[in-house]
């Protein structure tokens, strides 16, 4: 834990000259020695190429090794590739299982992108209830987004019961994330007398 934390102090250059290279080399002393967020630390310096020549498919098999390890970013970081086919054939059965282990490690965007997936359909049969589930998992964990999404459902009534006001709490909830969509959704609730119960 110790070079994976002092691996982001020289990534951002805190108390310290920043430097990739380096950053790099303890990173991966981390993830040799097992350390889950070493791994995914380095699996993201591979995919930006900072300070190291960018390799995909080294990306690839860290964040695996991450999410392997009990590294919730590491498995949403995979499940996006996948979902996206970012440097991996896409996949949305095997994004949807990446995005549930991100999601039950307590990984609130692994949440959102799971409630994205059921409440589409990708990847797995489509169900407004799970996505509302994930949805309000993830705005739990304080990911906007997730508010979001949970307040776009209320507002149209998706699997649930419609309701302006709760769908007006969630987009300013959104908006105090700072996710734009919910001010401008907020803003257009109030404006046309939305959610003012």
């Amino acid at each position: 834990e110790g070079c994976n934390n002092l691996g982001v102090m020289y990534e951002r250059g805190q108390g310290v000259e920043q430097n990739y290279q380096l950053a790099a080399g303890l990173y991966k002393k981390a993830c040799d020695l097992g350390n889950g967020e070493g791994c995914y630390n380095l699996g993201v310096v591979y995919a930006k190429g900072q300070g190291v020549e960018p390799n995909y498919q080294l990306a690839v098999e860290l964040l695996k090794k991450a999410c392997d390890l009990g590294n919730g970013k590491g498995c949403y970081e995979l499940g996006t590739m996948y979902a996206f086919g970012l440097a991996v054939e896409p996949n949305y059965q095997l994004a949807v299982e990446l995005f549930k282990k991100a999601c039950d490690l307590g990984n609130g965007e692994g949440c959102n992108n799971l409630g994205v997936m059921y409440e589409r359909g990708q990847g797995v049969e489509q169900d407004y209830q799970l996505a509302f589930k994930f949805y309000r998992k993830a705005c739990g964990l304080g990911v906007g987004k997730g508010c979001y999404n949970l307040g776009v459902m209320y507002a149209k009534g998706l699997g649930i019961t419609q309701s302006y006001q709760l769908a007006a709490e969630l987009f300013k909830k959104a908006c105090d994330l700072g996710v734009g969509k919910g001010c401008y959704d907020l803003f257009y609730m109030y404006q046309n007398g939305f959610g003012l119960e």
